[in-house]
């Protein structure tokens, strides 16, 4: 099993570790809060083991994000004897009581073992192959998945934009670009706009919160029958809000339950992206390559 570890007590992840990694199971440590939920996102852990103690109430930060963002996780919670548990999370799913003993972790944890080592997939698997076609006449995109392009071009934004207009998609492009330009690149084409900026403050897009964002997408979603989402250049949104933030955020957009298909595509520019954020970007999504045959 594939279990996450998350607490800032050196000695404490030693021993953890050791008792797992002797019990045969994969260990994954995770000593601060953003390096929890980007992990507990890119590796799909079986189980997380969350100390509650840790310094300035990070674990219920850790616990409130996994259930704003609906991770399908198992935490189990080690606590000290005055230490509460949450009592409406979602996610908590059994705790120990500190001091404990190595049976006690591999009790709770291998409860959770799963009936065959297949049993998880991706949030997002791919569909069979009843919506494909080609965005720029080179790569093909099949309508149901999602997509992440590491290019920042509007030629290339505006190709697949037209190509998914000609298979009839409904599009709603998510831009930081100003109104009127980007009304006139598209003409009479009738694409849906979302503004990531609304005006300039001291010199700054004011970009908008990341929630509304997300609830413009999913209405977008429910009104329309066949709704692609195209992201251009999310770099300003991630400068205004966060790598984090922002990669959250799309992961939610992506992996909610919409009841019917839908496909997104990220372009970014990939100089602001160190090679952990572009895997974990990555999750739930594939690669695109415009110019791949």
């Amino acid at each position: 099993m594939n279990v996450l570890i998350i607490d800032d007590n050196a000695p404490i992840l030693e021993v953890l570790t050791d008792i797992l990694k002797d019990a045969g199971h994969k260990v994954d440590i995770a000593e601060s809060e953003s390096d929890a939920v980007a992990l507990a996102i890119r590796s799909h852990p079986d189980v997380i083991l969350l100390d509650m103690d840790m310094n300035d109430g990070v674990a219920r930060n850790i616990v409130e994000r996994m259930q704003e963002m609906s991770l399908a996780v198992n935490v189990i919670v080690l606590r000290s004897w005055h230490e509460q548990i949450p009592r409406d999370s979602t996610v908590i799913k059994g705790s120990i009581q500190k001091p404990f003993k190595s049976s006690d972790i591999i009790e709770k944890v291998e409860a959770f073992m799963p009936e065959d080592e297949d049993h998880k997939k991706p949030a997002t698997e791919k569909k069979e192959d009843d919506g494909e076609f080609k965005a720029t006449g080179k790569k093909t995109i099949s309508f149901g998945s999602s997509y992440v392009m590491f290019q920042n071009d509007a030629r290339t934004v505006d190709n697949i934009v037209y190509s998914l207009k000609r298979e009839e998609c409904d599009v709603l492009l998510v831009t930081p670009g100003k109104k009127k330009t980007v009304q006139e690149r598209f003409g009479t084409a009738n694409i849906d706009i979302h503004l990531m900026s609304l005006k300039l403050l001291g010199g700054y897009f004011d970009i908008y919160r990341l929630g509304t964002m997300i609830e413009t997408i999913k209405n977008f979603i429910h009104e329309k029958e066949m709704p692609f989402i195209v992201f251009e250049n999310i770099n300003p949104m991630i400068k205004r809000n966060g790598m984090n933030s922002v990669i959250i955020a799309i992961h939610q957009a992506v992996t909610a339950d919409y009841n019917k298909r839908t496909s997104f595509i990220v372009c970014v520019d990939a100089k602001d992206f160190t090679e952990k954020d572009k895997e974990i970007l990555l999750n739930y999504m594939e690669y695109y390559h415009p110019t791949e045959e």
